[in-house]
């Protein structure tokens, strides 16, 4: 048996197949969990991924940027969530934790 080229082989194992994607294995398990990609399963322990789902996933699709409205219009930017700025305190407090009170048995 010689060795094929990756280009001839229709079936990849999983290692080989995150590879193809540039991903985690655990990513691509969670592809599957979620039914964005299919396994081909050989046997109960030989699970393989096609090339060709592997090349369709990675092929560039067109941007869903910038959120369209119903009528076609771009929607308006959502302006950032304010950032707490360091060293201020929330109102009422003194920004130090509580001391925990020791009761009942076993209090020092």
């Amino acid at each position: 048996m010689g060795t094929s080229n990756e280009s001839e082989r229709l079936l990849v194992p999983a290692p080989r197949a995150a590879n193809i994607l540039a991903i985690s294995e655990r990513s691509l398990y969670r592809l599957v969990a979620r039914g964005d990609l299919e396994q081909v399963r050989l046997s109960d322990r030989i699970v393989r991924y096609r090339v060709a789902d592997l090349r369709a996933m990675a092929a560039p699709r067109p941007a869903a940027w910038p959120p369209r409205m119903a009528d076609g219009q771009a929607t308006p930017p959502t302006p950032p969530a304010p950032r707490r700025q360091r060293g201020k305190q929330a109102p009422g407090g003194n920004g130090a934790r509580p001391h925990r009170v020791a009761s009942g048995r076993g209090a020092r």
